[in-house]
């Protein structure tokens, strides 16, 4: 778990150029499956859609990144689904994470940011590093499944 106190200064208004046509957009629930149709994230499509401000990130028609935030009182939960194509261009995707990210905190005025990270991606981790959030309590995540 990767926590942020808001009470850091996180500036910043415009979206990054770039050299392909790379939009964002208000996320819809059909994205996480475009970008990535085994992610476990995608049972919970419509639940993010409601849960707080989202976003989808497009290259040339195509979504290569969503993410959004669970509102709780003066408490998020981030949550996001990035692809490998989202993934080769990191300036992009961290002034965009960053500019929605102090947009949103501040018109909910929230005050700290939790983030679960995978430990298949280790390079989240320094990420949120570089975004100021610190590292919290390591939590294991346990997953019950059903036969339907």
């Amino acid at each position: 778990m990767w926590q942020l106190n808001i009470k850091k200064n996180l500036t910043g208004t415009f979206l990054p150029q770039v050299r392909q046509k790379i939009s964002v957009t208000s996320f819809e629930a059909k994205d996480i499956a475009a970008i990535d149709p085994k992610s476990e994230l995608v049972g919970m499509a419509q639940f993010y859609k409601n849960a707080g401000p989202a976003y989808t990130a497009w290259q040339n028609d195509k979504p290569i990144a969503a993410a959004g935030l669970i509102i709780c009182g003066k408490i998020a939960h981030a949550w996001g689904c990035i692809s490998n194509e989202a993934r080769a261009r990191p300036f992009f995707l961290h002034r965009t994470t960053i500019n929605l990210l102090a947009l949103e905190l501040a018109r909910y005025r929230v005050e700290t940011v939790i983030v679960l990270t995978d430990d298949a991606f280790p390079q989240a981790a320094k990420w949120l590093e570089r975004m100021g959030f610190q590292p919290g309590s390591k939590m294991t995540v346990h997953f019950l499944r059903r036969q339907v």
